[in-house]
């Protein structure tokens, strides 16, 4: 009776951090008694100074770093020695500071403490924002968002001046804990040219030559589209990756990415994922409408992970999402392929300069090298680490931002992520192409758990060779069945507990 009473309390928790669009206003919108918010207090961060930092970014990528889209401003406010709180009606109070970095195209705020009592609610929204605007653009985190890390990393906020606003039931204020560590300095333009600002060179944007997921070469492939994310690292780097499945089947959030995107155990409750971010429609590879912005948003987003596992000479990281997956985001687990050898083709799904998501498909079979090998010497396998793919011409590559995205066999599994390679658009033909660290060499990785995948991806031992995808279930956790029985005999009784659980989460 305990394990089926925990399954079904596990089921029902909200998930916090996730819909952006969740009909929750700032308070001042429905309560005319607060302060007009232009009387708030404000905290303005200081200058950055954007030409050292682009002068900086040449040199990581020639590092083999990854990009880098914000400047981390170290802070320490709290509700003790910031803002102010107000009545906000008979049972709940609320706090509300303004936050300003002048010239940011975005902001993102990491809380290294983030305790919110049941009944409290933290939103932050641009300071821009009314009434009217797009209630996307409020991002909202309950008591569901804490984790036993302590922190909360949230996803980027659009403009130069944020507001942060704490609404707690007057009796619970003393459980709140809140502690702003972090304001990162957006200065390159996270996904697109920050609304009403004109940035010299639009960051954002991917080449031209690059094929949304929405067009006719992704018609194949809907279901691995779906298992792709952009993310964001210590509210300053970018990446992709992928959500992949276990032997287990039971929709654990493990995802894959690159070791050189820098996630560790120390910043991995920094993750950020946004989920479905790609353009509506197909635009034609070479257009100017397909070098610019698209339509995307950034509404659907899962905020912490926990490290599990990485190893440098393949390049991969696997972490675990520290929220499940809600059934509006219709995520898809990627299957995978840890056998050695070549293949006949390969798949990217990625998102270039953190744009809305692309695909790319090669034009012959792979092959086994080491990471830079084959462009240098195309006989050789080198250490045997990597794959290398050479891209269609003209029809999709990969750049800054793709990193650690999946790489896919033509039986639609995982076979590696995204470490680089010379691919651009500008590149000739035979430069468009790009090294992945092999998920056959990541599988025993350096030989511990924290080194390999086959501890995360085959808890059970079960000795696969290979897996599918899975889908999404449509709605969380599917509902246990309880079916208890008991059968007496003198005076003894013996009760049969066969509850049971399609999808495994009932808690033992």
């Amino acid at each position: 009776m305990k394990r089926l009473c925990i399954a079904i309390a596990l089921a029902a928790l909200p998930v916090g951090a996730v819909l952006a669009a969740t009909g929750v206003r700032p308070a001042a919108f429905d309560h005319g008694n607060l302060s007009r918010l232009s009387t708030v207090q404000m905290r303005t961060m200081p200058a950055v100074d954007v030409p050292r930092l682009q002068a900086e970014d040449h040199e990581r990528a020639d590092r083999d770093l990854p990009p880098r889209f914000a400047q981390p401003l170290r802070v320490d406010l709290t509700p003790l020695n910031s803002g102010a709180w107000e009545d906000l009606d008979a049972d709940n109070v609320v706090w509300r500071l303004r936050v300003q970095s002048r010239g940011a195209l975005s902001l993102n705020f990491g809380f290294s403490e983030y305790a919110m009592p049941q009944g409290g609610r933290m939103l932050v929204y641009p300071a821009a924002q009314t009434a009217t605007s797009d209630p996307r653009e409020v991002r909202v985190f309950t008591a569901a968002d804490n984790e036993s890390h302590g922190q909360l990393w949230t996803p980027v906020v659009e403009g130069q001046e944020a507001v942060i606003e704490v609404v707690v039931p007057r009796a619970r204020v003393g459980e709140l804990r809140l502690r702003l560590a972090q304001v990162g300095h957006d200065y390159r333009g996270f996904n697109r040219m920050a609304r009403g600002q004109e940035l010299l060179t639009p960051q954002g944007t991917s080449g031209s030559c690059n094929v949304d997921v929405a067009c006719p070469e992704g018609d194949a492939w809907r279901p691995q589209i779906r298992s792709v994310a952009a993310i964001s690292t210590g509210g300053s780097l970018f990446c992709s990756g992928s959500l992949v499945n276990n032997t287990a089947g039971d929709r654990k959030m493990y995802f894959l990415t690159a070791n050189h995107c820098g996630i560790n155990s120390g910043n991995a409750a920094s993750l950020v994922t946004y989920w479905n971010f790609q353009n509506s429609t197909c635009r034609i590879p070479g257009t100017a409408a397909s070098g610019q912005d698209g339509d995307g948003t950034l509404d659907q987003f899962l905020t912490g992970a926990f490290f599990r596992a990485s190893y440098a000479a393949s390049d991969f990281t696997l972490v675990e999402l520290d929220d499940a997956a809600p059934a509006a985001f219709n995520l898809y687990w990627s299957g995978w392929d840890r056998r050695s050898g070549d293949y006949s083709g390969a798949t990217g799904i990625h998102h270039p300069s953190v744009a809305e998501k692309r695909i790319s498909h090669g034009t012959s079979a792979t092959r086994t090298t080491s990471y830079g090998g084959a462009q240098t010497n195309p006989t050789s396998p080198g250490d045997g680490t990597h794959i290398f793919v050479r891209w269609i011409p003209g029809i999709g590559v990969t750049e800054g931002g793709s990193s650690g995205s999946p790489l896919y066999s033509p039986e639609k599994r995982v076979i590696g992520q995204l470490h680089g390679g010379p691919s651009s658009c500008s590149a000739a033909d035979n430069a468009k192409a790009d090294y992945y660290g092999r998920v056959s060499v990541s599988w025993t990785g350096g030989g511990a758990n924290a080194s390999r995948l086959s501890n995360w991806l085959d808890a059970g031992g079960t000795g696969a060779q290979f897996i599918d995808g899975l889908d999404s279930s449509g709605g969380g956790n599917a509902a246990p069945v309880a079916n208890f029985s008991v059968s007496t005999s003198g005076l003894t009784a013996t009760f049969t507990d066969s509850s049971t659980d399609s999808d495994g989460s009932i808690v033992s």
